[in-house]
């Protein structure tokens, strides 16, 4: 929020019964309160404008159920094989021909 008329802009926490209970006037009182905080001075008659509203919201969720993945060998099917390519081992100090395996399978 900021008075009619200035540059910037003092961000006012809200608690939600203002918008709710539609209470211009102490949106105004909280602006002016934190005004005054601020930079020491507000203004009584001043008209204060909205700039930007920015609402943060908490809440609890239930976990979702985790999808059960079936047990397989230690060992990809052989239909997912696709070859091998170079990968660089930094501990062998070199590249090594290496399986890869299409993901989806």
């Amino acid at each position: 929020m900021r008075y009619v008329g200035q540059e910037h802009p003092v961000t006012v926490e809200l608690p939600a019964g203002v918008f709710r209970r539609r209470n211009r006037d102490a949106l105004k009182r909280s602006f002016d309160e934190e005004h005054q905080r601020r930079y020491g001075t507000w203004r009584a008659g001043g008209t204060a404008e909205i700039v930007s509203l920015r609402a943060t919201v908490t809440g609890a969720m239930k976990k979702p159920r985790l999808e059960r993945i079936g047990a397989r060998g230690r060992a990809p099917p052989a239909s997912a094989r696709r070859g091998k390519r170079g990968v660089y081992f930094a501990e062998l100090g070199r590249s090594r021909a290496t399986p890869s395996y299409a993901r989806e399978a």
